[in-house]
């Protein structure tokens, strides 16, 4: 939404493993002006991946479903794991990893690339508990996922406000989203403030006042 197109051909020319994204339609928009590789993260419909082209392309796994759908395939495709460890969105559950772990060991054409999760609270001024609950969820999920023989290259967990809070014992990679456009997404109160304060905005949004209408109250 802030300028797809633009931001991939600027990025176009850096070294990172992907540009992530919320919709497959945005990968297609991407590799039409870059070769990066892109993670699509929102949820997919198990109909339509047979009509995906998985070329420098991976996709977040939310659900046995997708799994299923994927491995039926039989290609070579890169996944990452998402985990629920708070967020309430999407995700595997504590309860359905062993299962989730073990469906997927039916499927040797899919690549377990990474592993990831997402904070609900990250830009809380005021407490980094709920922070701390989800890591240390996380870091006990990403155990039980590498003990049952998977070695994935990619383990994310924080995004831009995250990335000055969170200390993973596993995590080796961040999502920096509003970031990217120098946008500070803590408030001045917040402790960790400082850390980012040195981002410069990337872009404005102008526009053109057309009426102004006087009401009453």
């Amino acid at each position: 939404g802030h300028g797809l197109i633009e931001v991939s051909t600027i990025l176009k020319s850096r070294k990172f493993p992907y540009i992530a994204v919320d919709g497959f339609y945005e990968s297609l928009a991407i590799h039409k002006v870059s070769k990066q590789p892109v993670l699509v993260m929102g949820a997919i419909h198990p109909d339509n991946f047979s009509k995906m082209d998985f070329k420098r392309l991976a996709v977040v796994v939310h659900d046995e479903a997708a799994v299923i759908a994927l491995g039926s395939l039989k290609k070579n495709i890169k996944v990452h794991i998402e985990l629920e460890t708070g967020m309430n969105r999407h995700g595997v559950s504590t309860k359905m990893l062993s299962s989730f772990v073990s469906l997927l060991t039916k499927y040797p054409s899919l690549e377990v690339e990474g592993i990831m999760t997402h904070l609900a609270d990250a830009d809380n001024p005021k407490s980094n508990k709920f922070n701390e609950r989800q890591t240390k969820l996380f870091d006990e999920e990403v155990e039980r996922i590498l003990q049952a023989g998977f070695k994935p290259k990619y383990i994310h967990i924080a995004q831009s406000a995250g990335s000055t809070k969170v200390i993973s014992r596993y995590a080796n990679a961040m999502r920096i989203g509003i970031a990217l456009y120098g946008i500070n997404p803590l408030s001045k109160q917040d402790g960790k403030y400082k850390k980012l304060d040195n981002n410069r905005p990337a872009l404005t949004l102008t526009s053109t006042i057309t009426k102004i209408v006087n009401l009453e109250a």
